[in-house]
């Protein structure tokens, strides 16, 4: 339910929903918890405390050898990781997002970890590697394609390019319409 609010923008019910995980739940539920927990920090730009929460999300899912989810959380540590400037930390942890999501015949997962590192990555310019533009438009997912724009978004601001504030606010519109309000706060905090 917390994910809904936060999806919503209520980040006060969210956090009231987010109640402690018992300690004898199940590993997959002591991730999900972790999870929204990471994501409800990063949308409050408690970057630092989403890393935290997206790392105890990982150690969780692995208990429970979920390795989509587990490379989903990884992808979320380099979220927050990234937002607090910690690039090197970033790029580890979309590595570790991909090395799971390898495990995993999930091709979503897969996508979504190469982005990160493609976004993270230092190699020059801001050209889409073409297999991955090409397994994206394939899966036709809304989310991968938003986490795609937002990763142009991040390249073009990195290298300079003059436009890129006009694309993080064309970013955070387009992910907002569609009830991504993380991914659109994440874009909107480009632009500054």
């Amino acid at each position: 339910m917390s994910s809904l609010h936060i999806a919503a923008g209520n980040l006060g019910q969210a956090e009231k929903d987010l109640v402690e995980v018992r300690a004898g739940a199940s590993p997959e539920n002591q991730g999900a918890a972790a999870l929204a927990r990471a994501e409800l920090w990063i949308a409050k730009g408690q970057f630092q405390n989403g890393a935290q929460e997206a790392v105890k999300a990982a150690a969780a899912f692995d208990k429970a050898h979920f390795d989509d989810r587990t490379a989903r959380a990884f992808v979320t540590a380099a979220d927050a990781l990234e937002m607090s400037g910690r690039s090197a930390d970033a790029m580890d942890a979309c590595r570790e997002g991909e090395k799971r999501a390898s495990l995993t015949p999930n091709e979503e997962s897969m996508a979504l970890a190469q982005v990160c590192s493609w976004r993270a990555g230092a190699a020059p310019g801001n050209a889409v590697p073409g297999k991955l533009q090409a397994t994206i438009a394939k899966l036709r997912n809304p989310e991968l394609e938003l986490e795609l724009d937002y990763a142009r978004v991040v390249r073009a601001k990195r290298v300079g390019a003059s436009n890129y504030r006009v694309l993080c606010g064309e970013v955070s519109e387009a992910a907002g319409k569609l009830g991504y309000i993380t991914l659109a706060r994440r874009a909107a905090a480009l632009r500054e």
